[in-house]
């Protein structure tokens, strides 16, 4: 970048970490400026190879865009007909939601089928402290820990993980940080039925392990995924709006300030609907989305 920040960070810099990703958990290899062999024993080996070829050029401008990828035959294959696979205008980056869902659901039991046998993910968590214990345990996870099966343990607790612990972690630490008590979360105390958003934090020196913590949390809820475990924190939309396509990306409107809070998104109205706002000194574009 210019000025001697950081450098150009594009949609093609992110599409190439996550084929590298996908690369390392395939092969268990990393990307060194060529594609290792895909075994021919994994589905699509063929199509996945391909993929791949086209996302990690070292030229960025070569990369294939994100809405090319997803429409990329390992992706879709299992999910579209031929017929429907007609359906796509090469023109439009619009993929029905239903698909995209299908080609990760997809692309998640690849990454379990071909990690099963690399060993375990261990991790040690207190009950009465679950917040704290599992971002510990996720921020310090490698790449190639969080592809890796789960194995939980509940310290003072009697138990051997087949799957039970690992489900009971996941929803004792959904459950804790929307539960109100957890200070990196906040919801409008007022509404029926809250959902939460990141807490706004205003202590400058506290903000590096903030962001440490935000990001262990998303570790989490990418493993989960991964795992095919429900999320079952009541996050507000806009949490997931932001991993999807990155806070910048983010307009927030009317419909989803109504989603965190009612009462502020009906006075957020009645100010739109008055003809003359002058005498409130406010100055707003008048959209409501």
């Amino acid at each position: 970048g210019s000025g001697g920040g950081l450098p150009n960070y594009t949609w093609s810099t992110d599409m190439f970490q996550w084929a590298a990703l996908l690369l390392l958990a395939v092969t268990g290899k990393e990307w060194v400026g060529s594609i290792p062999s895909i075994p021919a024993s994994l589905p699509l080996a063929s199509e996945l190879g391909d993929l791949l070829e086209q996302v990690l050029p070292q030229s960025p401008d070569r990369r294939l865009p994100l809405h090319h990828a997803l429409r990329h035959t390992f992706l879709v294959s299992s999910v579209s007909n031929n017929s429907a696979q007609a359906q796509y205008d090469e023109e439009d980056a619009t993929i029905e939601a239903a698909d995209r869902i299908e080609a990760l659901h997809q692309l998640c039991s690849l990454l379990r089928e071909n990690n099963k046998s690399k060993g375990r993910f261990f991790v040690q968590v207190q009950r009465a402290a679950i917040i704290d214990t599992v971002i510990t345990a996720f921020a310090s996870a490698s790449k190639k820990d969080l592809l890796l099966k789960l194995s939980c343990k509940f310290i003072g607790e009697d138990g051997i993980d087949a799957g039970g612990l690992t489900k009971e972690m996941y929803s004792v630490f959904f459950t804790a940080l929307t539960s109100g008590d957890c200070p990196l979360f906040e919801c409008d105390a007022d509404a029926a039925n809250p959902t939460f958003l990141p807490a706004k934090h205003t202590t400058p020196d506290t903000t590096d392990d903030l962001l440490l913590s935000y990001e262990a949390i998303g570790r989490v809820i990418g493993k989960a995924i991964l795992d095919g475990m429900p999320v079952t924190a009541s996050f507000h939309p806009c949490v997931f709006k932001a991993l999807l396509r990155g806070c910048k990306k983010l307009k927030p409107n009317l419909h989803e300030l109504e989603a965190f809070s009612s009462q502020e998104a009906q006075s957020c109205r009645q100010l739109l609907a008055m003809s003359d706002v002058s005498c409130l000194y406010l100055e707003f574009d008048e959209e409501d989305g």
